[in-house]
């Protein structure tokens, strides 16, 4: 009989069988030998924590943001991690700032690599910053993706939270196409987030984004002031090493 943390990583194993298709609740439970109930409640913990996605109650579910950022130095990925690490190091080194490589599979933003700022990982503004990265990024990268694969994202309403029309997604894709980098700044209560976003290409291709967020108080609002162009120019030339 196996113990509950058994089950978890049962419950676990069934749900990556799939990369690209969601795996229904009767599917795991058959594969597992779990009764439903406690499939259930397992996956609702999962959901809750972010190692696994509800995508209907039909379909099923996808493994989690959180579950393949664990497999950031795994085989499929690792050559990626390589080649960017020392630039998303010297980031962080310069300006002590939460620095993230994400890519998109599936319709599903993910960081596969992050070198935190001066936070504590339970504080909100962890969260925030994991949000902003993903966002920033995601935009860089959805911008240099061909029309068609963006359109069936936008179809499946993986790009609901970025635009409510085709016309309005495009335009706010076009004006981030053809820069270097991307910035972005928004309020959360009495912070700042500023994030600083830029293209991986390979052989043509935008294979991931290197996201940089700031958080600053709002009376002390630096970074799109004072340091924006130093930052921007050491931001510019990691892109241009990382892609060359």
């Amino acid at each position: 009989m196996p113990n509950a943390t058994e089950k978890v990583l049962m419950v676990l194993n069934a749900l990556c069988m799939s990369q690209s298709e969601p795996t229904a609740l009767s599917k795991i439970s058959d594969v597992t030998g779990l009764n439903k109930s406690t499939v259930s409640h397992i996956l609702k913990i999962l959901c809750q924590h972010n190692y696994a996605s509800r995508v209907s109650h039909t379909a099923g579910y996808l493994p989690g943001a959180e579950l393949y950022y664990l497999t950031r130095y795994g085989k499929f990925e690792s050559g990626l991690i390589e080649r960017c690490r020392p630039f998303i190091q010297d980031l962080h080194d310069r300006y002590g700032c939460t620095v993230g490589l994400s890519v998109i599979n599936n319709g599903q933003k993910y960081i596969i690599d992050r070198i935190s700022g001066d936070f504590v990982h339970n504080d909100p503004d962890a969260y925030i910053i994991k949000d902003r990265l993903l966002s920033i990024s995601g935009r860089v990268i959805l911008s240099r993706m061909p029309t068609n694969e963006v359109l069936e994202l936008f179809h499946k309403g993986a790009l609901s939270a970025l635009s409510e029309s085709t016309a309005e997604l495009f335009e706010k894709l076009n004006l981030i196409k053809n820069k270097e980098v991307c910035f972005m700044s928004e309020v959360y209560g009495n912070k700042v987030f500023s994030s600083f976003a830029f293209p991986v290409m390979n052989k043509g291709v935008c294979a991931a984004s290197v996201g940089i967020c700031f958080v600053r108080p709002c009376n002390n609002n630096d970074i799109v002031g004072e340091y924006r162009e130093e930052i921007m120019m050491n931001v510019v030339s990691a892109s241009r090493l990382v892609n060359i």
